[in-house]
């Protein structure tokens, strides 16, 4: 520790004291009471970091609660979606008939007249297709000598 405000020959004169003598001789230093009071307002300092420190390990505790919660929500909310999509598009359960005959016999003929097809009735020839001519116009033959054929 260096007292500024004494000159070099101040030093040599101070070579001879102890250490008490010598605190003594800069206790009226102004380096030496900056010092001090630096010395005072450390510890508050470091206790005041540590109340800081406190505070965002607490923030930070409850910022994670929070992001788990968020997860917990959107794992459950993706659920759901996933429920009403299968709801909504996926597969349909079998339509059963009018009565379960999974005990009876197969008969062709009692299969052919019960039951209600749907689509044309077989054998149906369907509508005649059109004639797409929109432009008034029909097509018309022409015969052509050989002598204008290349």
């Amino acid at each position: 520790m260096r007292c500024t405000h004494h000159s070099v020959g101040h030093w040599s004169r101070l070579a001879g004291l102890n250490m008490a003598e010598l605190l003594a001789f800069c206790a009226n230093s102004p380096a030496l009471q900056g010092l001090e009071q630096e010395g005072t307002a450390l510890p508050r300092q470091v206790c005041e970091r540590h109340c800081e420190v406190g505070y965002w390990k607490s923030r930070h505790a409850d910022a994670v609660q929070r992001v788990e919660r968020l997860q917990e929500e959107l794992a459950q909310a993706q659920g759901r979606v996933h429920t009403l999509q299968g709801k909504l598009f996926g597969r349909k359960p079998e339509k059963s008939g009018a009565s379960d005959r999974s005990h009876e016999l197969f008969d062709p003929e009692e299969v052919a007249v019960g039951r209600n097809r749907r689509g044309a009735p077989p054998g149906h020839r369907g509508h005649p297709r059109l004639a797409f001519n929109f432009d008034g116009t029909s097509p018309e033959e022409i015969t052509v000598p050989r002598r204008h054929i290349s």
